[in-house]
């Protein structure tokens, strides 16, 4: 008996988010999106739903909720917003929600992201492909060390240092005779660290 009450509250609540979304506040649409996450997993099909919402925040915000909730149901979706949506934002949330759930089938889609999309978005995808340590991103996150934006060079090395493949050691090394920005020194040091701990 306990456990269907909590269920139909269950589904009320998740009605009452649901209807909040569509509200003109932008406050109160995030508010719902994060009462929604902390549901967890009966919300996970109307947080995936949110993924085609007409509006960028809710689409952003829902990547971002999946991508805490780690649950690979969100992996087709989220891919599909990744190589679709029209939104910078939304698709550099999606490239980090990809790494959240850790599942390698995102791997390919977060390298052409890396190669091919808005600086956001290419962060976000060496992000990514850190968490998922999968050697097949080696290549482009070594190229990612020669971006003119600083933040792809310091994820890049933060990955680098994650996935741990030699290939990566001259590279880093390299850029780390060149690099004048601290927070990339700090973060290529950081990589060649985790190379002598291994």
């Amino acid at each position: 008996m306990l456990s269907s009450q909590f269920d139909e509250e269950t589904e009320e609540a998740i009605e009452q988010h649901l209807k909040d979304v569509e509200s003109e506040k932008e406050h109160v649409r995030k508010d719902a999106i994060a009462a929604l996450r902390r549901i967890g997993r009966p919300a996970i099909k109307p947080l995936i739903a949110l993924l085609k919402h007409e509006r960028a925040d809710v689409r952003k915000r829902a990547a971002k909720a999946l991508g805490r909730l780690h649950d690979t149901q969100a992996l087709e979706p989220l891919l599909d917003v990744l190589q679709k949506d029209e939104e910078e934002i939304v698709r550099s949330r999606a490239a980090w929600a990809l790494g959240e759930l850790r599942d390698r089938m995102a791997v390919d889609a977060l390298i052409i992201a890396l190669e091919e999309d808005e600086d956001s978005v290419r962060v976000k995808a060496a992000e990514a492909l850190g968490a998922l340590r999968d050697p097949k991103g080696v290549d482009v996150l070594i190229g990612g060390l020669e971006s003119i934006d600083w933040t792809l060079r310091l994820m890049s090395a933060w990955s680098l240092g994650m996935i741990g493949d030699p290939r990566a050691l001259k590279p880093l090394k390299k850029a780390l005779k060149v690099e004048e920005n601290e927070s990339v020194q700090e973060a290529l040091e950081e990589a060649l660290a985790e190379f002598k701990g291994r």
